[in-house]
């Protein structure tokens, strides 16, 4: 569905191997960011709670990525911050794949903003991949324990949550 609305607005591509990396990095990101949503859902005691967590974690991670404001424009500590941001590197992969720029230098990644300098470290759309999937087993691994730790019993339930055959 994605595509197919980027396809309406003007999103083109020279490549079929684009279409496919780029459904591809979708199921990543979406598996990496399921994994979150699993751990919030766990932490939390019902739907309400679970919304509002969300929301209030979501929201500023997406206005801190660079998806909406340049990242190079963001004050130092929100760059710092944005660092530690899985949604940073998500999107820096996502443009790097949709506009067909996986085979530039490392400084013209920086400059088109798609890779990122943080000391002397260079952290290319590659690396990108790698902590994304980092973050992807470290939500994976504390949902997991949380589940294990979780009393079911003292989930609180209301009347709406429940499906009635």
């Amino acid at each position: 569905m994605i595509l197919v609305v980027g396809f309406v607005i003007g999103f083109r591509v020279t490549s079929p191997l684009t279409l496919v990396y780029a459904v591809l990095a979708m199921a990543f990101v979406g598996l990496v960011f399921a994994g979150f949503g699993l751990f919030l859902a766990a932490t939390t005691r019902n739907t309400q709670t679970f919304e509002l967590v969300t929301m209030a974690i979501v929201m500023p991670m997406t206005f801190i990525s660079g998806a909406y404001i340049p990242f190079r424009m963001l004050p130092d500590a929100l760059r710092y911050v944005g660092y530690f941001n899985p949604m940073t590197y998500a999107v820096a992969l996502f443009r790097t794949i949709s506009l067909e720029k996986t085979h530039l230098s490392h400084a013209e990644l920086i400059n088109e903003e798609l890779a990122f300098q943080i000391g002397n470290v260079v952290v290319t759309p590659f690396v990108s991949f790698i902590i994304l999937a980092a973050f992807g087993v470290l939500f994976l691994a504390l949902s997991t324990c949380t589940f294990l730790n979780l009393d079911f019993s003292r989930i609180n339930r209301s009347r709406g949550d429940s499906i009635d055959w």
